[in-house]
């Protein structure tokens, strides 16, 4: 066994930790050897771990002692709960750096080496913690926790909840010297937020999330996030309204801090019965400019946190004034006639509110938090055959916190029940169905554009899914561009399997970050837009300017639209997987010749428009290539290429003394001799 709290420790500098793992112990049995393995595992070594079994009756205690290392120091005691068991093992510890661990979580193995390597380079940062990926019990999800990673939009969100994964965190002693320990009064839990709003309000250190999934969190039954725990909200309510009275320098929060804090968490028990609008947005831009001062217009993330809480206070407003959805209540304020007051109409201007254009007259002008234009999303969502998953992509649109205008189902020729399965939701969600002959998702598509009226048009494939924000942060970017020259917003993507489990070992595009702005050379040389379509949110305008999807190819449509719309406008892109794209069966990437058909439809027209690109032929050419030497039989993908390729474009691509009869050899001769053919077609001009 490995150190006991009353084995003798040397304290010297030579031998002392430079940094304690406290991982405390209640009933884990289930996890904890997997818990404790994964530190133990670490690429960093100098560490000491310490558990504490606080009171477990599953015989948690016998598993930790058949562990035999020397960096474990292990007592039991009877149970006094978490924070009180927390505070005893940072009472044992020697490290300069506190890490949490959870006897339910996991830490990748190179957790504390990165965490170390940050603190140490960043020595104005306090604390230091992780994205993590959620678990549910056994099972891995397409979910993750990616929270801000640090600046004023950090401390800014850290006013309102808690933006740290608990069992992700590093602290520097020296900060916990400075504010205290866990507070262990129940009306002050949960722990962890009180003790970083201390943090934060101590205003001497800075916070940080390294942006990388370091941590498996693991939800299970009796976690009391998930266990229902009645007053569990309304002590993060308090301690919110906590940190927002700080913030606006007052002794203790006053009528408008506990209204925000109640709509934000949810706990219509304490909102008042009618809040202020006004003077809320007042405490709310108090409280921006205590974080960042006259720098916080300039900094884009943190004005994305403060227009995402504007909106959650406004939407939870509307609930609660209402007694309905934000969908509905919005609906209600568009109607002068209706309940909403025009100076109730105004206020929610300011909050950015999307309101029909002209509808709120001049009442936001001039002010930062004000809408300038209709900022409405219409979505398009094609389907053919997809009773089976169009149920959870239509839920994941209703889900979305920036909610869209009107949702547009393009049935294209279904001869399953995918009718009755939309009908079902329909009482529930205001959907426009449109029945139309078989004629692929380019065809449906387009026919779903003719009936938007927004001002943006977002795109969802039948089988795939979004995250809850995806519209929102895509809309965000889209307002903070002032020059208008901006016409699609795409982002990161996951791919899930058909049972909704994410597929991390499937091909997955990684996505050049740097594709911003004008992009059309870049796109040249491959479709790196998100997964699919159901990534893209796009300005109407462009549509109306460069055409609609090109119906003649079966696939390479996005690549095409991407191509015509850069042509003219800028893209930019949210560094976030929000969308979750399936692959199953029945996709259409399984059919690979049809694929390769529409490819070369595709490389037909942009070569006639792009006669003299000698650079991006050679790339396309080296794919094509490529491409057919791998597949059996070659014979039908030569064919492919003499089909829809012209002889003015073949001559072009693969070069004049070539022609095609290089394919042809391609497509039939034995693959001894291929290796010897493809360097010499892919060289040709």
């Amino acid at each position: 066994m490995g150190f006991r709290q009353d084995t003798p420790f040397d304290n010297s500098s030579k031998t002392r930790p430079l940094v304690s793992v406290v991982l405390p112990v209640y009933n884990g049995g289930a996890y904890l050897w997997e818990s404790i393995q994964s530190i133990l595992s670490q690429t960093y070594d100098n560490f000491e771990l310490i558990i504490i079994d606080d009171g477990s009756t599953d015989g948690s205690a016998s598993n930790i002692e058949k562990f035999q290392d020397a960096r474990i120091r292990f007592q039991r005691q009877a149970n006094k709960g978490l924070p009180a068991t927390l505070n005893v093992a940072i009472a044992m510890s020697h490290g300069e750096y506190v890490a949490r661990q959870d006897a339910d979580d996991v830490s990748h193995p190179t957790r504390l080496e990165k965490q170390v390597a940050f603190l140490g380079s960043n020595p104005d940062c306090g604390m230091v913690g992780t994205w993590s990926e959620i678990l549910e019990e056994e099972r891995n999800t397409a979910r993750a926790h990616r929270h801000l990673t640090g600046g004023p939009a950090l401390a800014f969100g850290l006013l309102f909840n808690s933006y740290f994964v608990h069992s992700s965190v590093m602290l520097r002693r020296s900060v916990l010297s400075a504010v205290g320990l866990y507070c262990v009064e129940r009306s002050r839990q949960p722990e962890d937020y009180e003790l970083w709003s201390r943090i934060l309000r101590n205003s001497s250190f800075k916070f940080a999330n390294i942006p990388e999934q370091l941590v498996y969190y693991r939800e299970v039954a009796q976690s009391i996030c998930r266990s229902g725990v009645i007053d569990f909200s309304e002590r993060v309510s308090a301690l919110c309204a906590e940190n927002l009275a700080w913030a606006c320098d007052l002794v203790e929060p006053d009528r408008t801090c506990l209204d925000i804090a109640a709509l934000l968490h949810n706990t219509p028990g304490r909102v008042s019965s009618r809040p202020d609008l006004d003077t809320m947005l007042k405490h709310l831009r108090q409280a921006l400019c205590r974080v960042a001062g006259a720098a916080a217009a300039s900094d884009r993330e943190l004005m994305l946190e403060f227009d995402r809480v504007l909106k959650a206070v406004r939407n939870q407003y509307l609930i609660h004034r209402y007694g309905t959805t934000v969908g509905r209540a919005l609906a209600v304020l568009s109607d002068l006639t209706g309940k909403g007051s025009t100076a109730e109409i105004a206020s929610l201007s300011r909050y950015g509110a999307a309101f029909p254009a002209g509808q709120v007259g001049n009442a936001g002008k001039g002010d930062p938090g004000a809408v300038g234009s209709d900022l409405g999303v219409d979505v398009v969502i094609p389907v053919y055959n997809g009773e089976r998953f169009i149920r959870q992509a239509l839920l994941s649109v209703v889900s979305q916190t920036h909610p869209p205008k009107k949702i547009i189902v393009v049935d294209d020729g279904s001869t399953d029940r995918t009718r009755e399965v939309v009908s079902s939701l329909e009482s529930e969600i205001p959907i426009l169905y449109l029945a139309k002959e078989k004629g692929g998702p380019s065809s449906a598509r387009n026919v779903g554009i003719a009936s938007c009226d927004s001002d943006f048009i977002a795109f969802l494939d039948a089988d795939d899914e979004w995250h809850p924000e995806k519209l929102e942060e895509q809309v965000d970017l889209f307002r903070s561009n002032d020059q208008g020259s901006l016409g699609v917003v795409y982002s990161k993507y996951a791919i899930i399997d058909e049972n909704g489990a994410r597929c991390d070992g499937h091909f997955v595009l990684e996505l050049d970050e740097t594709l911003r702005g004008r992009v059309f050379e870049k796109l040249l040389a491959g479709n790196a837009i998100c997964g699919s379509c159901s990534g893209v949110l796009v300005k109407r305008q462009c549509l109306e300017r460069v055409g609609l999807f090109d119906e003649t190819f079966s696939n390479c449509e996005d690549w095409d639209l991407w191509l015509r719309i850069a042509e003219l406008y800028e893209f930019d892109f949210v560094p976030r997987e929000l969308v979750l794209v399936r692959r199953h069966p029945g996709n259409n990437q399984n059919d690979t010749l049809r694929m390769f058909n529409s490819r070369m439809l595709f490389l037909n027209k942009w070569i006639s428009r792009l006669p003299h690109h000698a650079e991006c032929f050679a790339l396309w050419r080296r794919l094509c290539i490529t491409y057919v030497v791998a597949q059996k039989p070659r014979a039908r993908f030569y064919a492919a290429i003499t089909s829809n390729l012209s002889a003015e474009n073949r001559r072009k691509f693969f070069g004049p003394s070539f022609g095609c009869v290089p394919l042809y050899l391609v497509c039939t001769l034995p693959k001894i001799l291929l290796g010897m053919l493809k360097h010499r077609i892919c060289a040709a001009r």
